[in-house]
């Protein structure tokens, strides 16, 4: 463990390295993210503003749905970074040193080190998803202990998503498409997944669970959870990464080495 935690802090202090070695581009990163969250937050607090409710969700908690959307969304981007880099790898045969190397590949292609960048976006939204939080009535401390193990939840199921793609990544190396679709589809939860009509609802807690990674911890927070949900979205995250790492361990046996 002591190893691993090593390893994390060295790939993290040059992910920071290689990173502040452009100011500029660092600048208007952060810049377009902190715009495109406003523009977005002030749209919602907007189109509130006129209609009072959404499917039956207040300001304060439509405001909540898109903060934790947010929150999962940079957290993921935060750990699995290492994802958007993984095809060079492939192609130009990299991975082959990465797969001899006497630590888990995961470390170095899944993770790989924090990303400075995310970490500040992801402050920015707990933030403000804590200050909304403490706006609803709730049974503070039990319902903040559902919340904060769905978006663990929410996070697993993240993760389950992008050992998938990088298996798929082995075995085509057709990676950026499907990161993309992935992102294009975990857009659809920055609103309350009941805005959308059946049966696309059920898909979006289902087939592809959108609603469960986004929609399910404010859900919880607000009581709005049955327990057979809540054990459901838990033993969802559970399959999905067992059969996630089971797709990995296939595609592995598939690979071909750079010239094999």
């Amino acid at each position: 463990m002591k190893h691993t935690l090593s390893l994390l802090k060295l790939f993290s202090y040059y992910s920071i390295k290689k990173t502040l070695a452009q100011p500029l581009s660092v600048f208007l990163f952060v810049v377009a993210k902190i715009i495109r969250f406003a523009l977005f937050f002030f749209f919602i607090h907007y189109l509130l503003s006129k209609t009072r409710m959404l499917v039956g969700y207040t300001l304060t908690e439509t405001l909540l749905f898109f903060l934790t959307f947010s929150l999962i969304d940079g957290i993921a981007q935060l750990l699995f970074r290492e994802v958007y880099r993984f095809r060079p790898l492939v192609t130009e045969g990299t991975l082959d040193l990465v797969l001899t190397k006497p630590y888990h590949p995961f470390l170095q292609i899944l993770i790989g080190g924090i990303d400075i960048l995310d970490v500040v976006m992801v402050c920015i939204y707990g933030v403000f998803a804590l200050y909304f939080l403490r706006q609803i009535d709730s049974s503070y401390s039990l319902s903040l202990v559902v919340y904060i193990l769905l978006i663990v939840n929410a996070l697993i199921i993240a993760a389950a998503a992008h050992i998938c793609i990088l298996a798929l990544g082995l075995i085509s190396s057709e990676i950026d498409n499907a990161l993309s679709l992935f992102r294009d589809i975990t857009r659809l939860g920055s609103l309350p997944i009941d805005i959308y009509s059946e049966p696309i609802r059920t898909i979006l807690n289902t087939v592809v669970p959108v609603g469960v990674m986004m929609s399910f911890p404010v859900k919880g927070y607000l009581g709005l959870l049955s327990i057979q949900s809540l054990v459901y979205s838990l033993l969802l995250g559970t399959v999905l990464l067992w059969t996630s790492l089971y797709m990995w361990r296939r595609a592995l046996v598939h690979y071909q080495s750079w010239g094999g």
